[in-house]
């Protein structure tokens, strides 16, 4: 399986469009279009907004505009912002979650990016 990965000591400011999976262990700061699945490892951040229209497992640092199918949540979370999901799963307890979640049952999810409010 295809994936695009940011290593730990990566940094990257722009936009991202990936039908592969994607996984971020580095640091983000775009709007990423995530045609599959998307992972943030521990030490991974990202910070804008995310559309990834598979699973999105999160481990380490979110803060942003999140639109994902299947969303789960880690021991070591940390997620602010605003998240629009059709399923959610938090597995361990948390470390810090500050957003504004919305759960859509029964409804696939496809807005664009770049239509948060700045």
């Amino acid at each position: 399986m295809e994936e695009t990965y940011f290593g730990s000591d990566a940094f990257f400011s722009g936009n991202i469009f990936t039908k592969d999976n994607l996984h971020v262990d580095g640091r983000i700061e775009a709007d990423i279009d995530s045609k599959k699945n998307t992972f943030i490892g521990t030490k991974g951040l990202i910070k804008g907004e995310l559309k990834c229209t598979g699973s999105l497992e999160l481990e380490g640092t979110f803060d942003g505009l999140m639109v994902v199918h299947n969303l789960f949540l880690y021991k070591n979370t940390i997620l602010k912002g605003k998240v629009l999901a059709n399923n959610m799963s938090v597995k361990k307890i948390t470390k810090n979650i500050d957003a504004k979640i919305k759960i859509i049952d029964n409804e696939r999810i496809e807005p664009k990016i770049g239509s948060r409010k700045k």
